[in-house]
C-alpha cells in the first residue's frame, strides 16, 4: 500500500444498525414480531440479547460480544 494512502473508517452504532437490519424486511412484512421480541429474552435478571437470533449473529457485534463474554468468563 501507498504510504501516502489515508484510510477512512466509519462505523455504525450497533443499535442502530440492528434496528436498520430490522426495518428493512419488516416494512415487506407487517406480520413480523416486534423488535424487541427477535432480539430480546425475558429473564428473572431482566432482558439480554438473544444470541440465537438470526440478525444478532450475522453481525459483527455479535462477534465482539462472544469476545467479550469469554474475556469475563475466563477471569
Amino acid at each position: 500500500m501507498n504510504p501516502s494512502t489515508r484510510l477512512l473508517v466509519v462505523v455504525r452504532d450497533p443499535v442502530r444498525r440492528a434496528i436498520g437490519n430490522y426495518t428493512h424486511p419488516v416494512s415487506k412484512k407487517p406480520e413480523m414480531k416486534p423488535f424487541e421480541q427477535l432480539v430480546l429474552l425475558n429473564t428473572s435478571i431482566g432482558s439480554i440479547m438473544d444470541t440465537s437470533c438470526e440478525r444478532i449473529k450475522r453481525s459483527i457485534y455479535y462477534s465482539c460480544y462472544l469476545t467479550q463474554k469469554s474475556l469475563k468468563n475466563s477471569n
